[in-house]
């Protein structure tokens, strides 16, 4: 089943403290909520590598079964924003190692497919046009050879 991550997931993963200044912090002026566009981003690193092996459902989804290291590797994207070591316990950072190591299995990052092909034809020059002589062989200009 394929499922959609939201902040709410990412939130499950987080202690209450952590959550606040993982929002507020490192925050300029009228930056948004980075945890939006990390998700958006995971997400969209996931389905680039799972182009290589399944036909992805629509929309910006994971399979069920890939939520977990989605999640883990978002987290950890989150806490590195921010000069905070205590959020990186060694069992986040081994979750995180384990995510990358699966992502890494899945090969590399395949792009989006367009939403509608491409019908523009290409543009440079135009390809020479050559016309071929016509060829006679002849037992006279075979100099022996048949």
């Amino acid at each position: 089943m394929w499922i959609s991550l939201t902040t709410d997931d990412v939130l499950t993963r987080l202690a209450g403290a952590e959550v606040s200044a993982l929002r507020t912090a490192a925050l300029a002026s009228g930056q948004a909520d980075p945890i939006t566009d990390i998700v958006a981003k995971v997400v969209q690193e996931c389905r680039g590598r799972l182009r290589n092996h399944c036909a992805l459902e629509a929309g910006a989804t994971v399979p069920d079964n890939w939520a977990h290291h989605c999640l883990a590797i978002i987290r950890y994207r989150l806490c590195t924003r921010l000069p905070l070591a205590q959020f990186l316990t060694p069992a986040r950072e081994r979750e995180y190692a384990d995510a990358m190591a699966a992502f890494e299995q899945l090969g590399p990052i395949l792009p989006d497919e367009p939403a509608t092909a491409d019908t523009t034809p290409a543009a440079g020059a135009p390809s020479p046009h050559i016309d071929a002589r016509d060829l006679e062989f002849t037992a006279e200009d075979q100099d022996g050879l048949m």
